[in-house]
């Protein structure tokens, strides 16, 4: 059975693949660090912890509708140029969910929260697509998924500790600024997006892979003619014997 041809790809510039998977990792440790602290947050604004469920609810909501949103832009400037703009507004959301002083700006800051965070995870896989050859992208792929897992297992867990430690507050206010610790680093990559997606545009990966496809199917023609050549030359030998 023949190997799947390789897909074309310009390559992944370097330290971008760690910037990802630490932004999705940010991303889905506060994603999750909530679970942990919904009795805090009710006491601390005087509502019931049902109450304080909307913004977990809100978030989890606005997550998954925002899902398919960022992929039309991102064919257009590219996926690094729009985790980079979103980034910002992440960091900013995350920073504000520490300062609201009652349920419903708590509610209202984690919905856009979440539309937010719903960018990075798939355009980062969009990213790995895009930039790195076939036969590379499990190792990238599983960065990501790694990170993805440990956000969300060291959440719940780095959530506890430091809402008994501190407070709830605390918590939103440590990840607003991991998020934009992020920012500076990650804009410095975005010509290396928008670049992929002209590419996209003027289907130049597409035309490297049929540049690449003719060559091998030209190499074997020539291969299967050489074997061709001998056998024949094999049987006028022996014909002539």
């Amino acid at each position: 059975m023949e190997a799947a041809p390789e897909t074309p790809g310009p390559g992944l510039p370097r330290g971008l693949l760690p910037l990802l998977t630490a932004l999705v990792f940010v991303v889905f440790m506060d994603g999750r660090v909530m679970t942990a602290m919904l009795p805090k947050i009710a006491d601390d604004l005087g509502t019931s912890i049902a109450s304080a469920g909307l913004a977990l609810t809100g978030y989890l909501l606005a997550y998954g509708v925002f899902q398919l949103a960022y992929g039309p832009l991102a064919d257009r400037v590219g996926e690094v140029w729009v985790i980079a703009v979103v980034c910002v507004g992440f960091a900013v959301a995350v920073g504000l969910t520490a300062l609201a002083p009652d349920i419903v700006a708590l509610v209202g800051i984690r919905l856009v929260a979440g539309a937010l965070a719903a960018a990075f995870f798939p355009l980062s896989l969009a990213t790995v697509g895009s930039l790195v050859a076939y036969e590379s992208r499990q190792s990238a792929i599983g960065a990501l998924l790694a990170a993805l897992a440990l956000g969300q297992i060291f959440g719940a867990a780095v959530g506890g500790f430091v809402t008994e430690a501190f407070s709830w507050r605390v918590m939103f206010a440590l990840d607003g600024v991991l998020a934009l610790l992020l920012v500076a680093p990650l804009w410095r990559f975005r010509p290396a997006g928008r670049a992929a997606a002209r590419s996209r545009r003027s289907g130049g990966y597409c035309a490297i892979g049929r540049q690449q496809l003719s060559t091998r199917s030209c190499s074997s023609r020539g291969q299967h003619s050489s074997a061709a050549s001998a056998t024949s030359g094999r049987c006028s030998t022996t014909s002539t014997g």
